[in-house]
């Protein structure tokens, strides 16, 4: 596995990626490697993700009107500071990161798949946020759509919390 792809996977939770979020990963380090950004920031994931075409993440964005082209041209038009290094990572794939497992935790999920990482793209103070608002596309409907997709619609708050009361996870020792 190329090294890029395996220090941003590192950011989240090693081995609980699916095949499926390992490709959009690698699909957006190609994209940022089409682009020749040595940058890599939650654009260039978003960019992936879309790319995974059997990924939830990739519905939910083509049920949001959103289109491979529309996320590319934004990221060709954003400014980047000039670099030094071969290759870095952003720190707002940490936010994303963060933001993926802890959707996959409230969903009651030990996997972290597209459509985790594609919550984590919509978290606030993500490049890959302003970029889908300037696409018009907010968060909530995001996470309406994968919730939808899912299946989840109207029960993820109240599921968790009730399930977590009648079944505390134990902590081994």
């Amino acid at each position: 596995m190329d090294q890029r792809i395996s220090d941003i996977l590192a950011l989240g939770f090693p081995g609980r990626q699916t095949d499926r979020a390992m490709e959009a990963v690698a699909l957006g380090v190609q994209c940022a490697d089409e682009l020749d950004d040595r940058h890599f920031d939650s654009c260039h994931l978003l960019s992936g993700l879309y790319r995974e075409p059997d990924g939830i993440a990739h519905h939910v964005l083509d049920g949001l009107g959103i289109k491979l082209q529309q996320i590319d041209d934004a990221i060709r038009e954003s400014e980047h500071d000039p670099i030094d290094a071969d290759f870095s990572i952003d720190d707002d794939l940490r936010i994303v990161m963060s933001n993926a497992f802890a959707s996959a935790d409230q969903m009651w999920h030990s996997y972290i798949g597209t459509e985790h990482l594609m919550l984590g793209v919509v978290a606030d103070g993500t490049h890959s946020a302003k970029l889908l608002a300037d696409l018009g596309v907010t968060e909530a409907q995001v996470i309406r759509e994968v919730h939808s997709i899912l299946g989840h619609v109207g029960v993820l708050k109240v599921v968790p919390a009730v399930l977590r009361r009648l079944f505390p996870r134990r902590t081994t020792r």
